[in-house]
């Protein structure tokens, strides 16, 4: 099983990155596979494929490593391309300064790797993914996207998420295996 931890997003939030896909579709209809209004999240941290055997000690480990993580708050801020030169991701950044987190995260990326998983070993960046880039923009549709305005909406996520993530040729469906609550 394919698996990885995030955020679900409240409906608002879903609705407003949905309006800057439907925009940005506009005029990029090719070249990017959107991501579905269902699937948008805030990754936490990617797994891989996991043994069925290891899927309870890698649950132990996630909560022991959130235990004292609280509930998150986020701020939509605007539409970028990771990476800046060879773009491959468009992404809604968000604001967030919340060091319990990031520590959460690398306390979880260790876990990961003492039960024998690779990890990115990436410092926490929260993103919302809108699509993936399938072949080369031109220079202005790069400059539409980076100038496409997103309102700067706060919200809070009580609760982590752990999803099954199955690959089709549609794209990824994201199945929920768990939910997790967070220090309130």
């Amino acid at each position: 099983m394919r698996l990885f931890f995030g955020f679900e997003l409240p409906d608002p939030i879903k609705e407003l990155a949905e309006s800057a896909i439907l925009y940005l579709k506009s005029y990029i209809p090719t070249s990017v596979k959107w991501v579905e209004t269902e699937s948008l999240h805030i990754t936490f941290q990617f797994v891989g494929e996991v043994k069925p055997t290891d899927l309870a000690d890698i649950e132990e480990a996630f909560v022991t490593c959130i235990r004292d993580c609280p509930a998150q708050t986020f701020t939509l801020q605007h539409v970028s391309c990771y990476p800046l030169r060879d773009h491959k991701v468009i992404w809604i950044s968000l604001a967030h300064n919340d060091k319990a987190l990031n520590k959460s995260v690398k306390c979880f990326q260790n876990k990961l790797q003492q039960l024998g998983y690779k990890t990115d070993n990436k410092d926490f960046t929260a993103h919302i993914t809108l699509g993936r880039i399938k072949a080369n923009l031109m220079i202005p549709q790069i400059d539409f996207m980076l100038k496409t305005e997103i309102e700067q909406q706060e919200f809070t996520i009580d609760e982590l998420t752990l999803f099954e993530s199955n690959l089709t040729k549609k794209g990824a469906v994201y199945r929920i295996l768990q939910t997790y609550n967070l220090k309130e």
